[in-house]
């Protein structure tokens, strides 16, 4: 505090010390009387004070700053995953997922940056302004679809097997879900993870009725957040609309 910083250069001044014998008084406090060693302990305490006031001011501006700005966030999402592992050659199956999801990273890793990987889907984000009142993630949406439906047919084309997850390989299929909102990075043992209500309201859109109402599996879901921040209001028109909570 200031008032510790004035009290230690007045006794300093006195003492005719200088900031260069802090080190020698704490670690041999016998060339030292008492007052000087006291004083020591003080400045290495408001030392350290000050840095861990600079620490925290900077996390919470950071904080502050992420949780007021609107950014994308992104889910590709491979439907038919659970059936499809569970009902088909296991091996042969993994060998498929992996092909498909190695085909869509490299989208994922020119537009944004990828959060995590979540069994069947792939969670990113980004922090780019040049996302906003841009219909850019629209066109990076199309381009992770088909990367992921050129790869599935690569894949029937090249292959001669008649196992169940070679011939059921065409249930597989891509949902992709765009949402613009505020989140936060934390860390959890070890990791960076994306966190806030909005990263909740993403992943809450995946359990909905488009399926059902629509009767098509491979679809692109975009809130109406993300359709504000890219200028699009009325690329909803003609549209399924989702109403959900």
């Amino acid at each position: 505090s200031l008032s510790l910083l004035l009290e230690i250069s007045v006794i300093w001044k006195s003492k005719n010390c200088d900031i260069s014998n802090l080190f020698d008084i704490l670690t041999n406090p016998l060339i030292a009387d008492e007052t000087e060693y006291i004083v020591s302990i003080k400045l290495l305490i408001s030392l350290l004070l000050s840095s861990f006031s600079w620490m925290y001011n900077f996390v919470a501006s950071f904080s502050i700053e992420s949780l007021n700005t609107i950014w994308p966030a992104v889910v590709a999402d491979v439907s038919g995953y659970t059936r499809f592992l569970a009902d088909t050659e296991l091996e042969h199956a993994n060998g498929i997922i992996k092909d498909l999801f190695d085909a869509i990273i490299p989208s994922f890793e020119k537009t944004v940056e990828i959060s995590k990987f979540m069994g069947d889907a792939i969670f990113g984000h980004s922090d780019d302004h040049a996302y906003l009142n841009s219909q850019h993630m629209l066109d990076f949406a199309q381009d992770v679809y088909n990367a992921f439906a050129d790869k599935k047919e690569l894949i029937n084309i090249n292959t001669s097997c008649k196992c169940s997850a070679c011939s059921n390989m065409s249930e597989l299929d891509l949902k992709i879900f765009i949402h613009y909102g505020k989140y936060i990075n934390q860390s959890l043992q070890g990791r960076q993870e994306l966190a806030g209500s909005d990263v909740n309201s993403l992943f809450r859109l995946m359990k909905n009725d488009v399926v059902e109402n629509t009767n098509i599996e491979p679809y692109l879901l975009v809130t109406d957040n993300a359709l504000k921040a890219m200028a699009l209001s009325d690329y909803e028109n003609d549209k399924y609309r989702l109403s959900q909570n």
